[in-house]
């Protein structure tokens, strides 16, 4: 909290989600902060706390949104499969202990720093997202989410395909049109995806 404990109207310390719009703040970016407190001790409020928030939100939605789109595997090893299924037990665990959700999210973070493959791990951080309710399945930019227009969409796909035929001419071509429709292009994780720009 904030001067002594105590917030409020009348003391000029209490504030709304248009505060932190107007930082360039995701707003899921405060429950973030607040996962990040145990319910039983008090939580000390400050913009740079809640900027951390906001970084490390960016970050796990990143890792989220490079892994989920990763083909299928063929096998998983019984070694990666026997860590899979700890994480889902200690993930369940920190949650049946007293609601300790700041655990829950370090364990979050292990799954997202593995060597797990990609598709065990955005299941796995979905699963978890269940509970932690980040919303790690939206893109965002800045405060916006990224609704792509379907033109633009189907723009991305062509280029990619381009991409892998070593096309490379065509696909700046492609780059050029998507960014005349008001888009960029990022390619991150093997993947693109267009940004507002």
């Amino acid at each position: 909290m904030i001067d002594g404990g105590r917030m409020g109207k009348s003391l000029g310390n209490a504030y709304t989600v248009v505060d932190l719009v107007e930082k360039k703040i995701d707003p899921l970016a405060l429950r973030y902060f607040y996962l990040t407190g145990h319910y039983r001790k008090q939580l000390n409020f400050t913009w740079e706390g809640l900027s951390g928030a906001n970084t490390a939100l960016t970050k796990l939605r990143e890792i989220y949104q490079a892994t989920v789109g990763e083909q299928g595997r063929t096998v998983i090893s019984s070694e990666k499969l026997d860590k899979v299924q700890q994480y889902v037990t200690r993930f369940r665990e920190r949650i049946q202990d007293d609601l300790d959700l700041p655990g829950a999210l370090a364990v979050t973070w292990e799954v997202a720093k593995s060597n797990i493959p990609g598709r065990d791990k955005a299941e796995l951080l979905a699963d978890f997202d269940r509970v932690l309710g980040l919303k790690l399945n939206e893109q965002k930019i800045g405060l916006r989410e990224s609704v792509v227009p379907e033109q633009v969409e189907k723009l991305i796909e062509q280029r990619e395909t381009v991409r892998k035929m070593r096309n490379y001419a065509e696909a700046d071509k492609i780059r050029l049109d998507i960014e005349k429709l008001g888009y960029r292009v990022e390619d991150k994780g093997g993947r693109s995806r267009a940004v507002k720009i």
